[in-house]
């Protein structure tokens, strides 16, 4: 998560980057199936969370891991819902 912190700083980061940081996929899965407590952002919407962290993050290399994990998370998930 190098460099996660400057971003941030002072607040610390959020913990579902955290999680996403150990764990992209289950990270995915538990933002898109709302299964996951953001905390003082609870508020808003898992989706505009992820969006304005991509862009906020786009330089780290949050994106393309981004991309990888929505892309495993549809193969893996295509037609259950």
């Amino acid at each position: 998560m190098s460099g996660w912190e400057d971003v941030f700083d002072p607040e610390p980061v959020p913990e579902w980057l955290q999680a996403f940081d150990a764990a992209p996929v289950q990270a995915v899965d538990a933002l898109l199936g709302r299964r996951f407590y953001f905390g003082p952002l609870n508020a808003a919407e898992p989706e505009e969370l992820l969006v304005d962290w991509a862009l906020l993050l786009s330089g780290n290399g949050f994106a393309g891991r981004l991309d990888e994990a929505l892309t495993t998370w549809v193969e893996q998930n295509w037609g259950v819902f």
